[in-house]
């Protein structure tokens, strides 16, 4: 009955059926009276534990216990819930965006800051690349300003951060490696790798492509002048896709590794076109498509000219 339901939001937000029907049946005297999905947005586990029926579902990332008996004493279900809490660890959703953020602009917060709202994710990482591998005549500026520059821009933003493992290698690096190492290091954690559709388009030309849209859950983020295809691409890989495009509203993220495109953000500016505004005469002008800190910083150390 919904009038006894408890909602403990603190507990993990990704669950594998299987586990979710394990746990339950791990409760020693529980016996599993129902289980029904939707395969995306809702689990229902139904158990009855010592004469009392009770019923676990997953509501769009968040767990809520509904105690089909009005009479069931707290006790009892102090031990079911105690029980969950126990067998699953909490779980964080951690993306990350690769890039050389060179500089980082308006149109990287924005992407940020709408995805840690569409993907409820705890956190989000701004991962600045060395020297990006596919870049290899490409300088890009050192990794020092990349680095303070967005450090900058994301002072004020408590789920936005900057990643520097890959600059802590000092050498380019294939995304293969840095998802493989960032999985190792977040393993009780659902890693989500961020890309935009131009690196999408090219994603074949990646060393061991395939393998990295399989390392990690992936978000392609939609670009002006670069549209969506899957014709470049494997059936195995099409059979991951999560279009979410039109989705403005929280996304559930599925039970297993999945690859998402979004159209959720809207912007058209582009770094280079921040370098080269600089280049003609010294200033920037284009100073609406930077934060205003970042734009402070490249005029004080006079960057780009």
């Amino acid at each position: 009955m919904k009038d006894g339901s408890r909602n403990f939001a603190d507990l993990p937000e990704i669950v594998f059926f299987d586990e979710l029907r394990a746990h339950g049946r791990k409760l020693a005297g529980a016996v599993e009276t129902g289980f029904v999905t939707d395969w995306v947005t809702e689990v229902w586990l139904d158990l009855e534990y010592r004469g009392h029926r009770f019923s676990i579902n997953n509501q769009m990332g968040e767990y809520w216990f509904f105690v089909d008996d009005p009479e069931c004493p707290d006790e009892i279900l102090t031990e079911v819930v105690a029980h969950f809490e126990t067998v699953n660890p909490v779980s964080r959703k951690l993306a990350f965006f690769g890039g050389t953020f060179d500089p980082v602009h308006c149109g990287h917060l924005h992407i940020a800051k709408t995805l840690v709202d569409l993907f409820h994710l705890d956190e989000f990482f701004f991962l600045p690349a060395f020297h990006a591998p596919h870049k290899p005549d490409s300088k890009p500026t050192s990794g020092y300003h990349r680095f303070a520059m967005l450090s900058l821009a994301t002072a004020d933003e408590p789920r936005i951060g900057v990643s520097t493992i890959e600059l802590d290698h000092a050498k380019s690096r294939y995304s293969f490696d840095t998802l493989t190492e960032l999985t190792s290091i977040y393993p009780d954690d659902r890693v989500l790798f961020v890309m935009g559709a131009d690196s999408w388009r090219d994603i074949k030309t990646w060393h061991r492509w395939e393998e990295v849209l399989q390392l990690t859950d992936v978000v392609v983020v939609s670009r002006p002048g670069y549209p969506i295809s899957f014709d470049h691409v494997t059936e195995q890989v099409k059979g991951r896709v999560a279009d979410v495009r039109g989705e403005t509203s929280r996304v559930a993220v599925r039970n297993t590794p999945s690859i998402y495109f979004t159209d959720a953000v809207h912007f058209d500016v582009s770094a280079t076109e921040i370098r080269n505004d600089i280049r003609e005469d010294d200033v920037l002008d284009r100073i609406d498509d930077v934060p205003d800190v970042v734009a402070k910083y490249i005029e004080k150390y006079e960057l780009y000219r």
